[in-house]
């Protein structure tokens, strides 16, 4: 997500912070700590995105309350996130609506490719609405 929307702002991705744009990735039944597989590591590569020394958060209440958007990657994280932050469900959103991303955890890189193309192409339309957003706030 970084990349793209940085790309689209036409700036690095090291520049998005001082523009007020932060982006996090937690997850709801992630560990604190975990290292990115092998396979997603490879995976990332092709989209020129090294994520080797990412480290996994959990997701909790704060993140959400200071959210403007939580996107869900399948809608059984929706009750779970309603859960850790009860009053933020304004905010929450399925990162592909009407389809929910699978974990690809434990399969083959293959698998991995398959989930990271089909992230990227909702990306697409999430960049495109916060463009919008951003844009309109400026006018």
């Amino acid at each position: 997500f970084k990349k793209r929307f940085a790309s689209q702002l036409g700036v690095g991705v090291d520049e998005l912070e001082g523009m007020g744009f932060h982006v996090y990735s937690a997850g709801t039944g992630s560990i604190n700590g975990g290292r990115a597989s092998a396979e997603a590591i490879e995976v990332m590569k092709d989209y020129g995105i090294d994520i080797s020394r990412h480290i996994s958060k959990q997701l909790v209440q704060d993140m959400v309350a200071d959210a403007d958007y939580v996107f869900a990657m399948s809608p059984h994280h929706i009750p779970t996130i309603q859960a850790i932050a009860p009053g933020q469900k304004k905010k929450l959103q399925l990162l592909c609506p009407g389809d929910a991303v699978a974990d690809p955890i434990g399969q083959p890189a293959a698998m991995y490719r398959k989930t990271a193309m089909k992230i990227d192409k909702c990306l697409q339309r999430i960049v495109k609405m916060l463009l919008s957003d951003y844009t309109g706030s400026k006018e």
